[in-house]
This record gives C-alpha cells, sequence and structure tokens, in this order.
C-alpha cells in the first residue's frame, strides 16, 4: 500500500511538472505572438 501511495505522488508531480510546462510554453509562444503581430498587420488574433 505505501508503494501505492509513493507512486500516486510521483504520478501528480510529474503531471504538475508537465502542467508548469506547458503553460511556460503557452507564455513564450503568447510573447513570440505580440511581437511578431505588429499594427501594420493589423494585429489579427
Amino acid at each position: 500500500m505505501k508503494d501505492m501511495k509513493v507512486s500516486m505522488m510521483s504520478l501528480h508531480a510529474e503531471a504538475e511538472y508537465a502542467d508548469q510546462l506547458s503553460k511556460a510554453r503557452q507564455t513564450r509562444r503568447n510573447e513570440n505572438w505580440t511581437r511578431t503581430s505588429h499594427p501594420i498587420s493589423g494585429g489579427l488574433a
């Protein structure tokens, strides 16, 4: 039972880590997008 708890904890930690990674990647993508979409192009979303 103890092993089960440990594996659940590590699974949760991995999921949280992946979530943070994807959030960081999304933020970076948004920054790139705002940098590339300048007023001349009309800033189409």
